[in-house]
């Protein structure tokens, strides 16, 4: 890596987006390896391209009208995806839906999937919505019906030149931390590219794996029994409208009804692994007030849930309308959250004060779907309703646990606890066995050890919040990167020194399985899909669902969905215990999952029109990528 590219990484080389930055300046510095070209080359057009845009960039005063506008933009911009969608879904051939057909379904608006429109949504939002709220005294404005129409015609404009920012953003940042390059085509437009595509196949395919979790369909319904999880509230929330303003409440929850909210907190738990008995009860320090991970996760789930009912109180029109904007008082929102979720109202208002943005600087919309409204009141944001839940519970504990490093030892106990079930319910019952506790070496704890027939299996265990964003991929590769060493290190140590190793094991626990011990394999298992299923350095990778599939001996290949009911069908991936250790290495090396979506990639081009003039049209990135292509029914 060159001096450059690390530079403008530490910010001690203005980058493009910087007031500091100086094109000539740029142009001259030293480029030491096509790293520092690449780098140097996009900053570049980068510049160019924020040039050609600054013109546009008429942001107007703070004004709680300018937000309220905002917000109805963004309301209407999800209801029409979501009636987009729906309708897709729709025209599906069978009452018996597949789930992955759903999660796959594309919009004629956009081409992409509701999850890859929405995604991003929130994003183009913050700064419009910071400098809309950010030092506001005046929250009692009063607009006549031409004013508003302007307003909206304003915000609208704002919008658009943001998210174009946003992208631009988004292509520097890859070129940045993911070895993107961007260059111009010969028809005057540009492509973001890789002179590594196996790397962006990594990425796709553990992207497409992590919304889908299929693998984890059966995991779910187990989660869903966590005590703690969830609230013994026999209510539910109820939306509903009179005129222009919205009414929070209550209603009672029907016999066998199952709330969206007790879906959403397994799917937590579920997509990483997130929670233990032991990570639920992990204390966040919230402005003084102590909330337990437990109930930030029913609250944020309760919370989510307000998404389906809102959004169905916005009428889908053409254009916006102030009207589409949802305005909650917070007194309500305490009310009702702190019955949903079994809270005092001192947490309930705690959790309530965390999910609203204040247009702080370096404030996110993740997690934050309320915006401050003053006098008492917020803004419905109900893109963030949609953000990823497990990501908001991870920055929340970053953030605000009073010890971190909990979740990294909650997870190690989440594997060694998964694999203790996956072998009683397969066919190494007889054969298998976990070590209780991490075992100290010379040169550090391996923090999973496990005994498969003549196999010893050394994990090392690495928590890995959701990567989003070019700089989150960069993390998670070096914190994988830093797991492999650490696995390598534990074998080589073991491998050196195999007598005492077995021979402590066994005065410790006693003499079963130890003296079988004849191959050693390093492995990682990380909490999240990306990556898992590709070795890294001669490594495996696994996730839990992929190390699931093998020690349980049961890979799922279909989850549908009919009359509200989930059915699965299954392949068994060996037939006995003897067999599947003879294809231990090989199945790690390329897991099920990963063959099936390998066979199924397909090129996929994605161009993103950045609104900015040139010649013959207006200029146009195109990103050259991968997806799972849909599969044939056998």
């Amino acid at each position: 890596m060159g001096e450059l590219l690390t530079g403008v990484r530490r910010g001690k080389i203005p980058n493009p987006f910087s007031r500091k930055f100086d094109l000539e300046r740029w142009r001259e510095l030293r480029s030491f390896d096509d790293a520092d070209m690449c780098v140097q080359d996009a900053g570049v057009i980068v510049f160019a391209l924020l040039e050609a845009l600054r013109p546009n960039l008429k942001v107007g005063a703070p004004s709680i009208s300018r937000a309220r506008a905002l917000c109805a933009h963004a309301n209407q911009h999800l209801v029409q995806l979501h009636q987009s969608f729906i309708q897709a879904v729709a025209q599906l051939p069978s009452p018996s839906i597949d789930l992955e057909q759903v999660l796959d379904t594309k919009m004629a608006i956009t081409g992409a999937t509701l999850g890859e429109t929405t995604d991003a949504l929130g994003d183009s939002y913050v700064y419009p919505l910071r400098e809309a709220i950010n030092g506001l005294t005046n929250f009692n404005e009063r607009l006549s019906r031409s004013e508003i129409g302007k307003l909206l015609e304003e915000t609208f404009h704002e919008i658009h030149v943001a998210n174009q920012w946003y992208l631009i953003w988004f292509f520097w940042t890859d070129v940045l931390w993911t070895g993107g390059r961007l260059r111009s085509t010969p028809e005057g437009n540009l492509e973001l590219s890789r002179d590594d595509m196996f790397s962006e196949t990594i990425r796709q395919i553990g992207v497409w794996r992590r919304s889908r979790q299929a693998e984890a369909l059966s995991s779910l319904v187990s989660a869903l029994s966590i005590e703690g999880l969830h609230s013994a509230s026999l209510m539910l929330p109820k939306v509903t409208r009179a005129g222009d303003k919205f009414v929070l409440m209550l209603r009672r929850k029907r016999p066998e009804e199952r709330s969206w909210s007790e879906r959403i907190a397994g799917f937590i738990v579920v997509t990483q692994e997130l929670v233990t008995r032991q990570m639920l009860d992990v204390s966040l320090s919230l402005n003084g007030t102590t909330v337990l991970v437990s109930e930030a996760i029913r609250f944020y789930s309760s919370l989510l849930t307000f998404a389906f009912d809102l959004l169905d109180e916005v009428p889908d029109r053409k254009i916006a309308h102030l009207n589409d904007a949802i305005k909650l008082t917070f007194e309500s929102l305490v009310f009702v959250l702190s019955r949903l979720c079994d809270l005092d109202e001192r947490k309930a208002r705690a959790l309530v004060d965390y999910a609203t943005f204040t247009g702080q600087h370096n404030e996110s919309l993740w997690g934050r779907p309320l915006v401050s409204a003053g006098g008492g009141a917020c803004f419905v944001f109900t893109p963030a309703l949609k953000s990823n839940p497990a990501r908001v519970i991870n920055d929340l504990i970053d953030a605000h646990s009073t010890n971190p490093s909990e979740k990294g030892r909650a997870f190690e106990a989440a594997v060694r606890q998964k694999i203790n079930e996956s072998l009683a319910a397969g066919p190494y019952r007889d054969v298998g066995w976990v070590c209780p506790s991490s075992i100290p070496t010379s040169v550090g704890d391996i923090d999973v050890c496990v005994i498969l027939g003549s196999t010893l299996l050394l994990i090392e265990t690495k928590f890995i919040g959701n990567a989003i964003d070019a700089y989150e991929f960069a993390r998670a590769d070096e914190i994988l990167a830093k797991g492999v060493t650490q696995a390598k290190a534990n074998a080589q140590a073991v491998s050196s020194n195999r007598a005492a190793f077995i021979s402590s094991l066994a005065v410790k626990f006693g003499p079963t399985h130890f003296e079988r011990i004849k191959d050693i394999v390093p492995m990682v298992v990380t909490s999240d899909a990306y990556h898992a299923g590709f070795p890294i350095d001669g490594v495996f990778v696994a996730d839990i669902p992929i190390l699931h599939s093998y020690l349980s001996n049961h890979f799922d290949t279909k989850v549908v969905v009919s009359s509200g009911r989930v059915s699965e069908s299954t392949v068994q991936l060996y037939e006995t215990a003897e067999m599947g250790l003879g294809l231990l290495e090989e199945y790690f090396a390329r897991p099920e999952i990963i063959k099936r979506a390998t066979g199924r990639l397909r090129p996929r081009r994605v161009s993103y029109p950045l609104g900015i003039q040139r010649e013959n049209g207006q200029v146009v990135v195109e990103l050259p990528t991968f997806e799972v292509g849909p599969k044939e029914d056998s």
